[in-house]
């Protein structure tokens, strides 16, 4: 029995110690700094065992239940902007058992993010509407349906900047950036807010109109079109993108069937929307994970319904993930 005693406080004296070294190095029992010298956040003293804050900070970039890196999508308790200051973690032996990336782990977002994309003609407006009215019309649920460039008033102010075709003569570079900086107010004004809320965005393009567009039909250096993209979105992406492919004849044939003027992009030549189509193939291809490539020569209604049994197949529960 004396054995027994003596190996228990033995190790109790060795875990004890390495508390105290790593004590040192800001972790252990009392731990003291900042974690990227964000304001102080207050503990009460009943939840020091789990050092909770008693208020909230919202993060902004957090890990999704995909395991994926999204910005702006939830709000969480233990983000790292949380200051952790001197508190103690209960007895000595236990504190090894708490640590700095325990606290990081934040809840669940429900709110699902679908993007339409695809060549000018190719229906992702006419789908993006269908989907939207359906999510609240027949399920009930609350949604933001927005497009690209646009969405905000800043936006909306740059798409009819970009899209005149009185506009000639703009620097591809310049009309990246021009896209960009429409996505990124996109994403802090409107589309950021919504997913923290809860609330699914379906969305009329995105990111990956800017490498179809620029990257492919442009001839841009696609590296710098994703760095690009990267600064605009803050690594914020869509659970699923959905691919409407259209040959190019047929979305040009649909387009001059419509009433009013072709916009600036819609007036390039054929074979920069033949590029801009493969683009999105490969795109396509790349991320089958949470990519949907469709034939866009069915029907409507034919399309609206494969588009919503692709949905109900990943999240019964749509159009949230549970």
């Amino acid at each position: 029995m004396a054995c027994k005693w003596g190996f228990v406080f033995c190790l109790v004296g060795i875990i004890d110690g390495q508390l105290r070294q790593g004590s040192r190095r800001g972790l252990g029992g009392k731990l003291q700094g900042r974690i990227h010298a964000a304001p102080r956040a207050n503990f009460s003293p009943r939840h020091r065992w789990f050092m909770r804050p008693r208020r909230a900070c919202s993060g902004i970039g957090v890990l999704g239940s995909n395991n994926k890196f999204h910005g702006c999508r939830s709000s969480c308790p233990y983000s790292q902007q949380t200051e952790i200051r001197r508190q103690s973690l209960g007895p000595k032996f236990l504190a090894p058992l708490f640590s700095l990336k325990s606290l990081a782990i934040p809840p669940l977002r429900q709110a699902l993010f679908i993007v339409f994309e695809g060549i000018d003609g190719s229906g992702t407006t006419t789908q993006c509407r269908l989907l939207s009215n359906f999510t609240e019309n027949e399920l009930g649920c609350s949604v933001v349906q927005t497009r690209e460039p646009g969405g905000t008033f800043l936006a909306e102010r740059i798409r009819r900047l970009v899209l005149d075709p009185q506009v000639g003569g703009i620097n591809f570079k310049a009309e990246l950036f021009l896209y960009a900086a429409s996505r990124a107010q996109h994403i802090q004004e409107l589309i950021g807010p919504a997913l923290r809320s809860g609330t699914p965005v379906i969305c009329d393009r995105f990111a990956a109109s800017s490498l179809a567009y620029q990257g492919y039909g442009r001839r841009l250096e696609l590296e710098l079109v994703e760095q690009v993209n990267r600064l605009a979105t803050g690594d914020l992406s869509p659970d699923v993108t959905i691919y409407l492919d259209l040959p190019v004849e047929i979305a040009q044939l649909r387009m001059k069937n419509r009433s009013g003027d072709l916009d600036r992009l819609e007036q390039v030549s054929a074979d920069f929307h033949e590029r801009v189509r493969q683009g999105y193939r490969e795109l396509a291809a790349e991320r089958p994970e949470d990519s949907i490539l469709l034939d866009a020569t069915w029907t409507q209604e034919e399309l609206e319904k494969k588009i919503r049994a692709e949905l109900y197949s990943r999240w019964p529960s749509f159009p949230l993930r549970k």
